[in-house]
Formats: structure tokens, C-alpha cells, sequence
């Protein structure tokens, strides 16, 4: 009986042990050295779900063993300055996080532990969005079982980045941004329907727009400026709702808008065609719309060919009398 006693005694002792019910951590977890990382996965072997932020940050970092366990967080990853870092494995069962930021990262390249990361949810004003920036070496951005993101996706100064490709994501809440990227020549979002402001910029190999072919619907307006061999926007072809502005400044090598033929042009607000040096082609339906309805419209100083566009003349500044604006308008 005395050692029946014992055994329940001992057994009350190690289901109470902190051990057995701290399988993970409470709260946000800040990791700024390798040793944090070994010992997370020592400490906490059973661990599947960090609650809350996860923050990696170490210039001795190698490797992320120790979340090889890990597949939610609950609110956003952050990772920055990891410099010996040169791959995600460890985080191979990484199904949902609440955000993921991923910045001034210089060995880095190999991103293919993110393989099976579906899920993007918001749970805090800092959560939700997908964010690559300033990256150095890293040739292939792709994650491909990435479905929605409610927030916004960025992708901005990687300089080595070759590759860009989310080809399962269909929907983004806030903003879509891929900027600054010299090397990229394409990009493949062939599932995305729908996004908020859409902003492609600065990117000095960027020839086409092929990758958007089910985009249907931009929520805010779009931006295509600055892309110096960008030679046409026709992947833009299922695009119907524009719940905004176009603009469109300086991409020298565009000849044509085609690829905004389909937009319906109730849904437009104004639009900026500006510094397209081979521009000469514009009459597209929803552009000649937009210019005899009532919106802001701005062209100037593209080809030639462009100074007549619908019946108006290039350099050709106004804002319709429905819009309560005055009307203006200088021609070349």
C-alpha cells in the first residue's frame, strides 16, 4: 500500500512538472543567438506552436534545427541581420504564421523550407503581411502552397533576385509592391484575382507582365513606372475592376496599353500616362472612355505618335466640371 502511495505520489509530481505542461513557450519568442535556437529545441522538443511573435536576429546563427518541429505561429516572423544564415531549414513544417518578414539578409538564398506555408492570418496591427526586402543574395523568392495573405505583399531591393513566384496565392488584402528588383525579368502570380494597390517599379530587367493572367480586380489603383525594358503590360488582360487610378511613367521601352482593354471604365477614377518614350499606342475602349467621362486624366511627354489618343492630344491636362474641378487643357 506504502508503495502504491509512493508511485501516485511521484506520478502527481511529474504530470504537474512544468515539463510535461510547457511543451511550448508562453508568448512571443526573441532569438538572438545560435545557443537560443539549440536550446529552444532542447527545451521544448514537443513544441509545434510559438503564440505570439517570433523574432530571429544573431550574427551567429547557422542553422533553425531547433523549430524543426514548429508549424504555426500565431502572430508574425521576423527575421533580420542573421548573417551566417544561408538557409530556412528547420522551419520545413511550417504550415501558418500570422506574417513573415524577411529583410538585410546577406547569405541567405535557399528558401525552400517555406514549401509548405499556406496560411497567412492577422491577429495584431503588425500581422498579416508578407514582407522580403533588402535582401542580397537571394535568387529564387517562391513559396508555393501560399493561398492569401490579408495583409500586404512586398518584395523590394533583392538585389540578386532572379526568381519571383507565388503560383497558389489567389488573393491579397492590402497592397501588392515589387520594387527595386535590377534582375528580375518576370514574375508568376498566374493564380492571383484580386489585390489592392498594385506597384511595379524600378525594376531595371523586368520585360512583361505575363505572371498576372488571372488578376481580375485591383482595389486601389495601379502603378507601372520606372521599368526601363518593361515592353508590355498585356498579362493585365483579365483585369475588369479598377477601383481607382492608373499610372504609368516612365517605362521606356512600352509601345502599347493593350492588356487594359477589358477594364470597365465606371470603375476608374483617372490616370497618368507620363515619360513613356515609345508609347504610341492608347486608344484602348476604358482609356477613351476615361477621357470623355468624368475623371483627372494627365498624359504628356510620350512618343509622338500618342498626341492624338482617343481625339486628344498628348500633353493633355484636365479634370472634368462633374468632378466640381475646373477643366484645363494645353496641346503640343
Amino acid at each position: 500500500m506504502k508503495r502504491t502511495l509512493h508511485y501516485l505520489a511521484l506520478l502527481l509530481t511529474v504530470l504537474s512538472s512544468p515539463v510535461v505542461f510547457s511543451q511550448c513557450p508562453a508568448g512571443d519568442v526573441t532569438i538572438t543567438n545560435q545557443a537560443d535556437i539549440d536550446n529552444f529545441g532542447t527545451t521544448y522538443p514537443a513544441c509545434t506552436t510559438i503564440s505570439g511573435v517570433l523574432t530571429v536576429s544573431g550574427s551567429d546563427i547557422t542553422n533553425l534545427n531547433g523549430f524543426a518541429n514548429i508549424t504555426t505561429v500565431t502572430d508574425y516572423i521576423d527575421f533580420s541581420s542573421t548573417p551566417l544564415l544561408t538557409s530556412l531549414s528547420g522551419f520545413n513544417n511550417l504550415t501558418s504564421a500570422g506574417g513573415f518578414y524577411l529583410y538585410f539578409e546577406t547569405a541567405l538564398s535557399d528558401l525552400s523550407a517555406l514549401g509548405n506555408l499556406s496560411t497567412i492570418t492577422a491577429i495584431s496591427p503588425l500581422g498579416g503581411n508578407v514582407q522580403f526586402y533588402g535582401n542580397d543574395n537571394m535568387p529564387n523568392i517562391t513559396l508555393p502552397a501560399l493561398t492569401s495573405v490579408p495583409g500586404f505583399v512586398d518584395i523590394t531591393l533583392n538585389s540578386g533576385l532572379t526568381t519571383l513566384s507565388f503560383p497558389a496565392l489567389t488573393s491579397i488584402g492590402g497592397s501588392f509592391s515589387v520594387s527595386s528588383n535590377p534582375f528580375l525579368p518576370q514574375m508568376s502570380f498566374n493564380s492571383l484575382a484580386s489585390t489592392g494597390y498594385f506597384y511595379i517599379e524600378n525594376n531595371n530587367s523586368l520585360t512583361d507582365l505575363s505572371g498576372f493572367s488571372s488578376i481580375a480586380t485591383i482595389n486601389t489603383y495601379i502603378d507601372i513606372s520606372n521599368n526601363p525594358i518593361l515592353a508590355n503590360i498585356s498579362g493585365l488582360s483579365n483585369l475588369t475592376t479598377l477601383n481607382g487610378y492608373i499610372q504609368i511613367d516612365n517605362n521606356p521601352a512600352l509601345t502599347s496599353l493593350s492588356g487594359l482593354d477589358n477594364l470597365n471604365p465606371l470603375t476608374l477614377t483617372g490616370i497618368n500616362i507620363r515619360n513613356n518614350a515609345t508609347l504610341s499606342v492608347c486608344n484602348t475602349a476604358p482609356i477613351c472612355a476615361l477621357l470623355g467621362g468624368a475623371c483627372l486624366s494627365d498624359i504628356h511627354t510620350n512618343a509622338p505618335g500618342l498626341r492624338k489618343c482617343c481625339g486628344y492630344f498628348d500633353s493633355l491636362q484636365y479634370t472634368m466640371p462633374n468632378k466640381r474641378n475646373t477643366f484645363y487643357a494645353s496641346r503640343s
